[in-house]
């Protein structure tokens, strides 16, 4: 009788604890591919390969990488740091942040693996501007998973080195680690903003604060941070969800850490006494 390779392992679970006590080391030899569904799941080299499509798996599984900003500008209004313009390209975001009498103006881009950053901050009413510029080379610790289970915790984490620095914050060969918690908490089948509806979004948030709600081909459609999307303008091409993973989470992840370093400068000038500059 020629068993195939998913009722073998049902077999063998039946049988693995007489076989164990028979033999003492029993060993389980399957040639070939594991397969779900039809949908190999382990290849014939015994390497874990998942599935093409998560929701093939559980309509709670979702393919993250769908769920990438893209390029293109994007306006948002109403974030926690003020009106947001971010203009993204395959390989750099700029962001312009405006607030009542302050501008900041965040652009980083990335070059093989190092990420060149400059930014600037201006406050008319206390009377400041700053300027700063940074090269870091960066090494992906940890990525999200393509295929997300909603309801689990996932983060992803990126080391960096600085290479060049025009600023205080750092010395020439120090390295830091920062990283970006994720974890979506149900999905949506539609969510409506600014008169126009987007379809099997994805929420992070309970009944006090909407952290983020996210939706396929656009990303954030609203935030904490960002406000409400007003408006995307994509690009003339769409960036391919296999060429999404790298480039974009370490320029996220560099720009959410740039996020508070302005936020904390622009605290430390609102503390000061005397806000000359030189």
């Amino acid at each position: 009788m020629k068993l195939t390779n998913l009722a073998i392992i049902i077999y063998s679970g039946v049988l693995g604890s007489s076989l164990a006590y028979a033999a003492g080391n029993a060993v389980l030899n399957v040639e070939g591919e594991i397969q779900i569904n039809g949908k190999t799941v382990i290849n014939n080299a015994g390497e874990f390969i998942g599935v093409s499509n998560a929701t093939e798996l559980s309509d709670n599984a979702v393919q993250l990488s769908a769920y990438e900003q893209q390029p293109g500008i994007y306006t948002y209004e109403g974030g926690y740091n003020g009106n947001t313009v971010l203009t993204i390209t395959d390989n750099s975001r700029k962001e312009v942040i405006t607030k009542t009498n302050q501008l900041q103006i965040s652009e980083s881009v990335i070059a093989g693996n190092t990420i060149t950053t400059i930014w600037s901050n201006s406050n008319t009413e206390y009377a400041f501007e700053t300027s700063s510029s940074k090269a870091e080379t960066f090494e992906n610790l940890s990525f999200s998973p393509e295929n997300y289970i909603i309801g689990t915790l996932t983060a992803e984490v990126t080391r960096y080195t600085i290479v060049s620095s025009s600023d205080d914050d750092g010395d020439i060969g120090d390295s830091w680690i920062s990283g970006n918690q994720i974890i979506y908490s149900a999905k949506l089948p539609s969510y409506t903003t600014n008169d126009k509806t987007y379809f099997n979004c994805l929420f992070d948030g309970d009944d006090e604060v909407i952290s983020a709600i996210v939706c396929p081909g656009v990303g954030p459609v609203q935030s904490a941070q960002l406000g409400k999307l007003v408006s995307y303008e994509p690009s003339g091409t769409t960036r391919s969800i296999a060429n999404s993973g790298v480039t974009n989470q370490a320029l996220k992840i560099r720009l959410n850490a740039l996020r508070k370093l302005t936020a904390k400068k622009s605290a430390d000038y609102k503390k000061s006494d005397s806000l000359s500059v030189e």
